[in-house]
């Protein structure tokens, strides 16, 4: 957002002070003593005329400019100054350098990125962008740079992108066998995951012949398998089928990819294969991913044949096979598939009563409402109560009756419901609904007071916004940023999580309040950003300012830590293999105390270590102290790894803590052992712990990449990152 924000503001920047005279003349020395004199509250377009130049002073000026500024904004200006020096002898090199410099060694990351991305708009910094991808910065920055790379591919890079893709290969057996001229294969020294493998091979795959594609669908890095799939595909090779057939009979190849091989069989050997596809979707190894996504895809067929067989099938066999042809049958419109939806919403699999109690909310039908009343009154099961509000909204959304009922409700005990009926009464856009959400402002669960704000936002009365300024006085933690945010989106003010400003704002504004056009609404967000951004940026003074557990700020209150102890976290980040660079757990350990260390006081945490088991450092998180960090301090220390990975376990524990409303969740493998090992099998049961309560879960990876760890942060509003 920040990125989009200042790219709207370098194109329309609205004008804060009257604009500053230019200095006479205009010529480099000017420019520049202006812009030393003035540095953060420098006009940017002094930077920019400086640039247009184009000469060896004018590039001196700017690289001692970037020096003496500290905001975040001007050093973007700067940076983006830099490649108007592209084409210019003497020049071109200093100015690629100064970007090369900026995204390997940069602290903020928007300034990384803007690096690399202006010298891929170079044309002469291709070997700049490469030295990015051979260097020691955070792979994140090496995988944009390589991305870049592969985007502008010319047929001279392709025997740079095979030694990148085979680096795996060549450092295994330079393990063995010490190379005698190592600055005759510089990138084998290097280290390449296998996230820059994968794109290296992007690149790869158009050149490689179809023999080589089909060896490459066998390769460990399951992108590359993926790819050479595709591309195996696009050329229709013979091969393409036979290929697709051993990678979709694979039970331990990653359902994503099974589904692609699905497509391409289908399409290959049509309606006979679509039979063939539905017997298996249901076997009792088929992963839920693997087993939906057939499901889906023999729907969209509309094939006579296998909705009848759907329709016949309804409500037999075990829970997956169950869940499987429901999921076909939920638009077939048939009164066959009504009449099953009522029965299996009393199966006593209540993963299949809560799918027939979603499909009776994507059918419509009101014959339906009996038996959802039903489940809201008896079932004390948060599952089947989310799924039957759900599905009663769908079907009586704009009714009177139903929207009175959403009123009780709003009372509800379960705080499934609670909440669910909370946000259904702000989308009504009905007034007569401010008392009930204003009351479940007050409510002691935080879960709640955040649905009342959201259905505050949704139903958009001046009223409402009174409550909501009252009430963030009050907040602490993600709650008043969240709120802060909400008010910010209903008045166009700056002020954040700042309750106290919040509520003297409304204390001698509320009366002449009017809601601000979405246009005033984009202004007022580009003013804010832009002044954000101008603000010096105390990290570049060296000042720690805030928390952070690995670059993801922590503006919670309420926060769990659960970390990855398995035995593979005693590898080196290379792999089990690596023999050099620092061993997992020991980043995640000192990722982790530098996080607690810079922790809010007040804020309350807990650490929950897993890998065979869960052993959490507290029953419920504690407040932070300097005692409290002392004796968290010696418990981090003496984790060891070992064992499997019992990523259900670990997150179920976190979630058993009422008040936790932020997850950070490390892991460095994929799930192994537990309760529930089937990845999608444990994001719907995250799903389901989270259902109408909102934590938010940032996920990081560490030395390998994991959909469900991908899953988790965009399920959650959170964010996943990939160390290193």
């Amino acid at each position: 957002m920040l990125a989009a924000c200042l790219a709207l503001l370098l194109a329309s920047r609205p004008q804060e002070a009257p604009a500053e005279p230019a200095p006479a003349g205009g010529d480099e020395t000017q420019l520049v003593a202006t812009l030393l004199e003035r540095k953060d509250e420098a006009d940017p377009e002094l930077v920019r005329r400086l640039a247009n130049l184009r000469t060896e002073a004018a590039l001196d000026g700017l690289i001692r400019f970037y020096d003496a500024v500290g905001s975040l904004y001007m050093r973007r200006i700067v940076v983006r100054a830099f490649s108007r020096f592209d084409g210019v002898p003497g020049a071109q090199e200093r100015a690629f350098q100064e970007l090369t410099d900026v995204a390997t060694l940069g602290i903020e990351t928007e300034l990384r990125e803007t690096a690399v991305d202006e010298l891929a708009d170079c044309a002469g910094a291709r070997t700049f962008l490469a030295a990015i991808v051979s260097s020691e910065a955070d792979d994140a920055v090496r995988e944009r740079a390589l991305r870049h790379h592969v985007a502008a591919a010319r047929p001279e890079d392709v025997e740079w992108y095979l030694r990148l893709y085979q680096s795996g290969e060549v450092r295994k057996k330079d393990k063995r066998t010490k190379s005698k001229d190592k600055e005759a294969e510089p990138e084998a020294e290097a280290l390449f995951g296998p996230a820059l493998r994968e794109i290296a091979f992007e690149g790869l795959a158009p050149s490689r012949s179809v023999a080589e594609l089909v060896e490459a669908t066998q390769s460990k890095l399951v992108n590359v398998r993926r790819r050479a799939l595709e591309e195996l595909a696009a050329r229709r090779a013979p091969e393409t089928a036979e290929c697709a057939e051993r990678l979709f009979e694979r039970n331990n190849e990653r359902p994503d990819v099974r589904l692609l091989a699905a497509d391409l069989l289908l399409l290959e050997r049509g309606p006979k294969f679509a039979q063939e596809l539905h017997k298996k979707a249901t076997r009792g190894d088929v992963p839920l991913e693997l087993a939906f996504g057939l499901a889906d895809r023999l729907a969209a067929l509309d094939d006579a044949g296998l909705r009848a067989q759907t329709i016949k099938n309804l409500g037999q066999g075990r829970e997956l096979e169950k869940r499987f042809t429901l999921r076909m049958a939920a638009r077939i419109p048939d009164p066959k598939v009504d009449k099953a939806l009522v029965d299996l919403s009393k199966d006593k699999e209540r993963t299949v009563a809560a799918d027939a109690l979603r499909a009776m909310g994507v059918r419509g039908n009101p014959t339906f409402v009996p038996r959802l009343e039903q489940v809201l009154a008896s079932s004390e099961d948060a599952l089947l109560l989310g799924a039957a509000i759900d599905a009663l909204d769908l079907i009586q959304g704009k009714d009177a009756a139903w929207q009175a009922k959403l009123a009780q409700l709003a009372r509800h005990p379960s705080e499934v419901v609670r909440n669910a009926a909370l946000e259904a009464l702000g989308r009504t856009r009905d007034p007569a609904h401010l008392a009930a959400l204003e009351q479940g402002l007050q409510h002691p669960g935080w879960t709640t007071r955040l649905a009342a704000a959201r259905g505050l936002e949704s139903l958009h009365v001046q009223a409402g916004v009174g409550a909501l300024c009252t009430r963030i006085a009050e907040e602490e933690g993600r709650v008043a940023h969240e709120m802060g945010d909400i008010l910010f989106r209903l008045t166009a003010q700056p002020f954040r999580a700042d309750g106290r400003a919040w509520k003297l704002w409304w204390t001698e504004h509320g009366a002449s309040f009017a809601f601000p056009s979405a246009e005033e609404l984009q202004k007022r967000a580009q003013e804010r950003d832009l002044r954000e951004a101008k603000q010096v940026s105390r990290s570049f003074r060296g000042v720690k300012v805030d928390s952070r557990f690995f670059g993801l700020r922590i503006t919670s209150h309420r926060v769990a830590f659960v970390i990855d102890v398995s035995g593979s976290m005693d590898w080196r980040l290379g792999g089990q293999d690596a023999t050099e660079g620092p061993v997992r757990i020991d980043v995640a350990k000192k990722e982790l105390l530098a996080c607690l260390e810079a922790l809010e006081a007040g804020t309350r945490f807990n650490i929950y270590p897993f890998s065979d088991g869960v052993v959490p450092w507290h029953e419920a998180g504690v407040e932070c102290t300097e005692e409290t960090f002392t004796e968290a301090k010696e418990f981090v220390e003496e984790l060891g790894a070992f064992g499997g990975t019992n990523v259900h376990g670990g997150l179920e524990a976190a979630f058993q803590d009422p008040e936790v409303d932020t997850i950070f969740f490390l892991s460095d493998g994929e799930p192994s052992v537990g309760k529930v090992i089937d990845p999608a099998r444990i994001r719907e049961a995250v799903q389901e712990w989270n259902l109408n309560r909102g934590v938010v879960i940032h996920t990081i990876s560490i030395g390998d990449r994991f959909p469900l760890l991908e899953w988790l942060a965009q399920d959650s509003q959170g964010t996943y990152r990939t160390y290193p």
